[in-house]
């Protein structure tokens, strides 16, 4: 399936998803798009659990329109953040499903980045030299 999703951003959104299915066994559904060279398809995808353990796809096309102009409009740019694994939107992170289901973010319609956010960002930066120091001291307290 990865093989088939050539943006790294929207294959970690579709790696979030199927973990929180996995992991939380709850069903997802949520709106995306799925464009040709000749039509706008508004799509909506549901995820769900398998007894198995499996994750069950489906897709249902809501909406085709053929393109009145040459090419499609340009998309906004999401950022996702690869350590909290949330959108940030407006300043502020979004779980991926909640950013998904309330049409926040639209799969299909935005360019999705995979980032570092400025929290996480901020998080790397607390004190590596402290870190890295006492670590290295309990090594040393230990021979």
């Amino acid at each position: 399936m990865w093989a088939f999703i050539g943006d790294s951003g929207l294959r970690l959104v579709y790696q979030i998803l199927l973990e929180e299915v996995r992991i939380k066994g709850i069903s997802i559904l949520f709106p995306f798009r799925c464009d040709s060279p000749n039509y706008a398809r508004h799509m909506t995808m549901a995820m769900a659990p398998d007894r198995n353990g499996a994750v069950v796809i489906s897709t249902e096309v809501d909406l085709e329109i053929a393109w009145q102009f040459a090419a499609p409009p340009s998309a906004p740019t999401r950022n996702l953040c690869h350590r909290c694994r949330s959108f940030q939107l407006n300043g502020k992170g979004v779980p991926v499903v909640a950013a998904l289901s309330s049409q926040l973010v639209e799969i299909g319609t935005d360019t999705i980045l995979s980032v570092l956010c400025r929290a996480c960002q901020t998080e790397d930066r607390r004190n590596p030299i402290d870190d890295w120091n006492t670590v290295l001291d309990s090594v040393v307290a230990q021979q």
